[in-house]
């Protein structure tokens, strides 16, 4: 088996502080916390870092890297399939995009885990990229009166908030291997960094009223981009980076399990969700 190199380990640990926000993690936050996410986000980072030194201790225990894959697995299976489904595909039944998706991690399981890092080091080149182009075109548009909203300053929610965001941020680690000896806490400062800019740009954009109504805030912003007024409607695309990092954990958390306990787990899920939805529509219906 070839070796993942220093860089990979790097790229993978830069994106999976953010898969966990999607949807309903940045929705709380904001929620919780309001004009003060800030303070939440760098008190979330600093809870982080102390999340992570234990951490690095429960992910050389197996039968808890592979319960928290097991979890992970499932949670980013849901918040995957509801993204694409309410952002892109709103007219697909949500079963043929959860089939789609268990196929994708059959597919990614039956590959080694160096090559998934190194299509992790691919997305992470794309994911900067993407942010990069977002910051500079979104920027311009920050109000800064959003910042100074009324909402008042409730210590325990903001706490909340920052353990909220401590225990999104850090517990996709539990399932990287080797975590212990390669984990880079600078590497996650940054990425910590990006999620800050990513909370700033939504707040200063939308404002607290307008980006607590949406499930999706951050791709509400996306929408305002475009490129000399001509390009529009490229939101899109700059949203394929959460898809991405949602893969990388689907990735890395598959390839920690069996791959019979994988397979059933899998047609466990896909049995569960069909049951759901034929109860929810004999309700409805």
């Amino acid at each position: 088996m070839k070796r993942i190199t220093k860089h990979e380990y790097n790229s993978v640990i830069f994106l999976l502080p953010r898969p966990l926000f999607l949807g309903l993690g940045i929705y709380r936050i904001i929620h919780l916390s309001g004009s003060y996410f800030w303070l939440s986000i760098i008190l979330g980072i600093l809870f982080g870092l102390f999340l992570n030194i234990i951490f690095k201790k429960l992910a050389d225990i197996k039968l808890i890297k592979k319960s928290i894959s097991i979890i992970l697995l499932i949670y980013c299976l849901y918040t995957l399939t509801s993204a694409v489904s309410t952002l892109y595909l709103n007219i697909t039944p949500k079963i043929i995009i959860l089939i789609t998706l268990l196929l994708m991690i059959i597919y990614s399981r039956m590959k080694s885990k160096t090559t998934i890092f190194k299509v992790a080091n691919i997305l992470f080149i794309i994911s900067i990229g993407l942010f990069i182009f977002t910051l500079l075109t979104l920027f311009p548009l920050i109000d800064i009166t959003n910042f100074t909203s009324e909402n008042s300053f409730i210590l325990k929610n903001i706490l909340i908030a920052s353990l909220y965001f401590a225990f999104l941020s850090t517990l996709p680690y539990i399932t990287l291997p080797d975590f212990k000896e390669k984990y880079n806490h600078k590497i996650y400062l940054l990425s910590c960094i990006y999620t800050l800019l990513l909370f700033t740009l939504i707040i200063g954009i939308l404002g607290v009223p307008v980006a607590s109504i949406y499930k999706y805030p951050e791709y509400i912003i996306y929408k305002k981009i475009s490129i000399l007024n001509i390009i529009e409607n490229v939101q899109n695309i700059l949203f394929m980076s959460w898809i991405f990092e949602s893969f990388t954990i689907l990735g890395i958390a598959s390839n920690n399990l069996n791959k019979k306990i994988l397979l059933f787990i899998l047609i466990a899920i896909l049995i569960i969700y069909s049951l759901l939805i034929t109860r929810i529509n004999n309700i409805i219906f």
